[in-house]
């Protein structure tokens, strides 16, 4: 019978409970913007705030939190910071620039819409908080526990989560733009859609994270975790990804423009669809041939001597420019060019690219030196000590014998002048 009754309740009466168990949204027209005019959430605040009642908090620079003495907000000072117990407390829309929530337990406290910006959470217990579309930029974090927390939608730009846990927590299209992340735990996050515009992610765990679609330009993931995480569709141009962890990470369709991979594990990522041109992947582990030819486009990419030479191979599409070279400046294929009718050491063509490592490359100067530089000659490279051997190569030993001539030291013992060999062959002549 109790379950049956709000079926049987009047539809404006179930409606005005509905309203009831929702936010307002606050006169101010620059926040709660999902709200219409026309919305009973919006006009609403209106017609209270023009009767001289507001019925949101204000906690401006409030101290929610007893500082101790000789606080100056360094975070060394944070621990001795003695924060309050509001887990499940209503801040809707509240007021809270600049408040201090330092250590202070707000498990599962409803931030929804709040003015939080350049507030300080520092060391505070936020798990399961609901701060969808607070207005949090320049806000504080750092240290914090925002596990399972609601950020959608959020404005956090310049906010501080180095070192905070935010395992499971959504912030889905939320604004982070220079945001510092450093060492966060962002374990199985939903960072789908968010603007992480140079945000610096050093040392963060994503471990299976999903940042699909999301902006992460100039983004900063060094010694980040990637581990099977989702970046479908995401835009990393001119990210840096040095040294971080992307095995089995599905990076499909990614704009990858510009990228540094120094150091980066690739093992068994999906590259399919992505954009590597003018990607520098030199360094770059586990990585390998089809994964790069499955790429949408790898122009003027850069990798590895022995990876460029199986991806030109295999699909090509990395341009001249992107091709390896020695510190000479060519790499040159000797066997293709003189096919092609070059002079020998000349390049045929950017195909043309040698197989050989620097460490078997030859390091004859006639061959790393340009078809139009001349090569020395080859006593240059004599080692003698003898000052009249280095002067000149000898002549062959046939062409330094005259005929007639007696026998010189460099003749066998057994060996006839010419002269004496044909009167021999003269004699013995029936």
């Amino acid at each position: 019978e109790v379950a049956d009754r709000p079926a049987q309740q009047p539809a404006d009466q179930r409606r005005a409970d509905q309203l009831r168990q929702q936010p307002l949204a606050p006169h101010d027209r620059g926040r709660a913007s999902q709200y219409g005019a026309a919305n009973v959430r919006r006009w609403a605040p209106d017609v209270l705030w023009a009767l001289g009642f507001d019925p949101y908090a204000d906690l401006t620079e409030a101290q929610i939190s007893t500082r101790p003495s000789g606080w100056s907000g360094a975070d060394d000072q944070v621990n001795a910071v003695a924060g309050p117990r509001l887990s499940g407390v209503r801040f809707r829309y509240a007021q809270a620039y600049g408040a201090l929530f330092a250590n202070a337990h707000l498990w599962r406290a409803n931030f929804q819409g709040a003015f939080l910006s350049d507030a300080d959470f520092r060391g505070a217990d936020l798990g399961q908080a609901n701060l969808h579309f607070a207005i949090s930029d320049g806000a504080r974090f750092h240290g914090a526990n925002l596990n399972r927390a609601n950020l959608d939608g959020a404005e956090l730009a310049r906010a501080d989560f180095r070192d905070a846990n935010l395992s499971y927590a959504s912030l889905a299209n939320a604004t982070l733009i220079d945001a510092q992340m450093s060492g966060a735990n962002l374990y199985k996050a939903n960072l789908m859609v968010a603007n992480l515009t140079r945000a610096n992610l050093e040392r963060a765990d994503l471990r299976n994270s999903y940042l699909n679609a999301a902006n992460l330009e100039h983004a900063d993931f060094r010694q980040a975790y990637l581990w099977s995480s989702v970046l479908a569709g995401a835009d990393l141009q001119e990210a840096q990804l040095g040294n971080a962890i992307l095995i089995g990470t599905d990076l499909r369709g990614v704009n990858f423009r510009g990228a540094q991979f120094a150091g980066t594990v690739l093992s068994d990522a999906n590259l399919s669809g992505a954009i590597l041109d003018g990607a520098d992947l030199r360094g770059a582990s586990g990585v390998n041939a089809n994964q790069i030819c499955s790429a949408n486009s790898r122009w003027g990419a850069r990798l590895d001597m022995s990876l460029a030479m199986q991806v030109q191979k295999q699909c090509g599409g990395l341009g001249e420019s992107a091709m390896p070279t020695t510190s000479a400046g060519v790499v040159t294929n000797s066997a293709s060019a003189t096919a092609a009718g070059a002079p020998n050491g000349a390049t045929g063509g950017a195909a043309n690219v040698s197989t050989a490592t620097p460490a078997t490359m030859s390091t004859n100067p006639a061959q790393a030196a340009p078809s139009n530089v001349p090569a020395k000659p080859a006593s240059r490279t004599n080692t003698s000590r003898n000052p009249e051997e280095n002067a000149l190569p000898a002549k062959p030993a046939a062409s330094s014998v005259k005929p007639g001539a007696p026998k010189t030291p460099s003749q066998p013992s057994h060996v006839k002048p010419a002269a004496a060999q044909v009167k021999a062959a003269a004699d013995s002549t029936p």
